[in-house]
């Protein structure tokens, strides 16, 4: 019964893992995406106010 346990809470701990490394990924790239964009935005505007 306790190595059942202990196998369903590893594969969990990978599967759960494997979440978590994808959300920060993608957490990741949306970011760094959005800031490029609102750096962009910004200079374009000074650019045009100049």
């Amino acid at each position: 019964m306790f190595t059942i346990v202990m196998r369903f809470v590893t594969g969990f701990a990978g599967i759960y893992r494997g979440w978590l490394n994808t959300a920060v990924t993608s957490g990741s790239v949306v970011a760094v995406w959005f800031l490029g964009s609102w750096l962009r935005s910004r200079r374009e505007r000074k650019a045009a106010t100049s």
